[in-house]
């Protein structure tokens, strides 16, 4: 009774019942022929059911086959999926208020990797081209191409999407380190933009693969364009502005970027202007008075020349104001400098109400800084950063008038190098080929 088991053995043709077990410990309970309900299927062997997560134990032989154990239970799940990178964001329109931005810059690259030498420019360009376009790898960024000694062989106008490297005459070389132009897609820049993504992963590659280097031949351009058009009230601001900070800008350059024949003075080598005795008031009062756009582009461009501090020349066809006066780059901070500078004086500059507004600022380093702090611009990574607008090394009061360029007293060499540029410039003009693209499609 109780906890005494029989010692009688089983009979033949049976099994014994095994005992039953806590629930914790389950054991493998097979039927005895008498209790099942009718015979198996064909002869069939009775099923075998077995407690979850024990291997099975099979009977002992009977007349017929033992079926086969059922299949492991099933490993690990598999890993979650992992999401991709989701791809930068690119606005297919300009969003409101946004302000499209194309960047020249000049400098001289040498491989890093010793023995790679190349005979002529075009083939640096288009090797250089092939790497860049392999290393990123993927159509996240914009790809890149060369217009040194060959034409743009991709999709039909979408120049503007791409980086493009052009020969240009003011930093040419015959070897390495080779002069060369770089001039970027058109970008956009609104709040939560990436256009700074795509310059960052473009000097990733070019401090990588190249030692970067430039000299007083060499700057920095930036092409501004509003999404909503440039209003003549606000062409007339930035105008006024472009005179009256001058002495203030000036300050800001380095030496060897004043009295440049490539980036004249829109006031003292302006011949409506300075050269009539004009002064910076008389001349803001001049700007003032114009009645069209064409007006303002006469006034602050005489001669149809683009060889000056602000280009104001591709505004009707092109609706783009070029910065000319930013110095070389060679790393991704300067570049951020100069356009940061460029697109801050002009957002501060359209805002101004009337030309009286400049008047509440001195014309020097620390008005214009005060000047841009008043326009309460969006600080935002796709927008407007204060950070590079700051110049360390400069004096609060500091000004200074910017030097005269005498184009008939240049030297013989000077004056060859920029009639050679002025001569290139009438059958290469990629950025505002780009812009042209660009505003087809809509997208400035």
């Amino acid at each position: 009774m109780g906890g005494n088991r029989s010692n009688t053995p089983p009979r033949q043709g049976s099994q014994q019942l095994p005992q039953r077990t806590s629930p914790d410990r389950r054991t493998v309970t097979h039927a005895t022929p008498a209790a099942n309900q009718g015979s198996p299927p064909h002869g069939g062997a009775p099923p075998v059911k077995h407690s979850q997560g024990e291997p099975p134990r099979h009977s002992p032989p009977r007349g017929n086959p033992v079926p086969p154990p059922p299949p492991p239970p099933p490993g690990p799940p598999a890993p979650a999926h992992v999401a991709a990178k989701p791809a930068l964001l690119r606005p297919k329109t300009p969003p409101e208020n946004s302000i499209g931005i194309g960047i020249e810059t000049e400098f001289y690259l040498e491989p890093r990797k010793s023995g790679e030498t190349y005979k002529s420019l075009q083939l640096f360009a288009s090797a250089m081209t092939e790497k860049y376009n392999k290393r990123i790898g993927t159509p996240e960024y914009p790809k890149m191409h060369s217009l040194v000694g060959d034409l743009y062989r991709g999709p039909h106008r979408m120049r503007h999407t791409e980086w493009a490297l052009h020969h240009d005459p003011t930093c040419e070389t015959q070897g390495a380190p080779w002069g060369i132009e770089l001039v970027s897609p058109i970008l956009t820049a609104y709040k939560g933009g990436v256009w700074r993504k795509d310059v960052q992963k473009m000097w990733q590659f070019l401090v990588g693969e190249f030692r970067v280097s430039a000299d007083e031949s060499c700057s920095t351009h930036v092409h501004l364009s509003l999404a909503s058009g440039f209003a003549l009230s606000q062409l007339k601001r930035l105008a006024q502005a472009v005179i009256y900070f001058e002495c203030a800008i000036e300050a800001l350059m380095p030496v060897d970027r004043r009295g440049n024949e490539y980036a004249r003075s829109n006031w003292i080598d302006n011949k409506h202007l300075a050269y009539k005795n004009l002064t910076r008031d008389q001349s803001m009062l001049a700007i003032e008075a114009c009645k069209s756009q064409r007006d303002v582009i006469n006034l602050m461009n005489p001669d149809q020349s683009k060889y000056f501090g602000f280009n104001f020349l591709a505004l009707e066809k092109y609706k783009t104001v070029e910065f000319r006066r930013g110095a070389a780059s060679t790393t991704v901070n300067h570049v951020f400098k100069w356009v940061e500078f460029a697109m801050t004086f002009l957002q501060a500059s359209i805002q101004a109400s009337d030309m009286g507004t400049f008047k509440k600022f001195q014309p020097t380093v620390s008005g214009l800084k005060q000047f841009f702090s008043s326009a309460e611009l969006v600080n935002d990574a796709g927008m407007n950063q204060a950070k590079y607008t700051e110049r360390q090394g400069h004096s609060e009061n500091e000004k200074v008038e910017p030097t005269p360029v005498k184009l008939e007293s240049l030297s013989k060499e000077k004056r060859a190098k920029l009639n050679k540029k002025i001569e290139a410039d009438k059958h290469s003009k990629p950025m505002l080929d780009k812009i042209s693209d660009a505003t087809q499609k809509g997208l400035i």
